[in-house]
């Protein structure tokens, strides 16, 4: 199985796919490896490295085939898999999902979401643990990328919640097996 996570940023998806891994014994597959990165030397000549994010669909296409080059022996090493992304794009997202299906049964495609008034604060942890520079330039992305979503063909499965923490990746899981056993997880 295939669990897909998408999202916007500060949504807490990344949060749940970790706590989810670590969880129900999935591999996390990590698409930030696929980014471009950027590294720079600061006046103390420490090494500091920025993960650029795909600005165009062009970009985006290509690090998720970068990513799938890599699915064949993944889904042999590992029969459950998470993997999380924004996923705000139409094409580059059902070409990921698509894709995806070669190797993986089935393919659980979710749409994480949380509300406005626990993004700040998820954030600022993220900037504290380092995952991010700036609070400031994360919210800016953010509300970027909303503006750029595209709405899904069909209507995916999306979960609702306050705190990234362990209940909620728990409640996660018991969701995505119930929508499976009802036959609404898959196409």
């Amino acid at each position: 199985m295939l669990i897909v996570l998408g999202g916007f940023l500060g949504s807490g998806r990344s949060g749940l796919a970790r706590l989810l891994a670590s969880k129900a014994g999935f591999y996390y597959y990590s698409l930030h490896e696929k980014k471009m990165h950027h590294l720079s030397l600061d006046e103390n000549r420490r090494i500091h490295e920025r993960i650029m994010e795909p600005g165009t669909d062009a970009l985006r296409m290509r690090m998720y085939r970068e990513a799938l080059k890599e699915f064949p022996m993944i889904s042999k090493m590992h029969e459950n898999v998470i993997v999380d992304d924004a996923f705000h794009r139409a094409q580059p997202r059902e070409f990921f999902l698509k894709e995806a299906r070669a190797y993986f049964n089935p393919v659980v495609f979710v749409w994480v979401e949380s509300p406005d008034e626990t993004v700040e604060p998820r954030l600022r942890i993220m900037e504290h643990n380092g995952v991010i520079t700036s609070v400031t330039t994360a919210l800016r992305r953010r509300k970027q990328v909303i503006k750029e979503f595209e709405p899904f063909a069909s209507r995916p499965l999306v979960f609702f919640h306050r705190i990234s923490d362990e209940r909620a990746a728990e409640a996660l899981y018991g969701f995505i097996q119930l929508c499976i056993k009802r036959g609404f997880a898959t196409d």
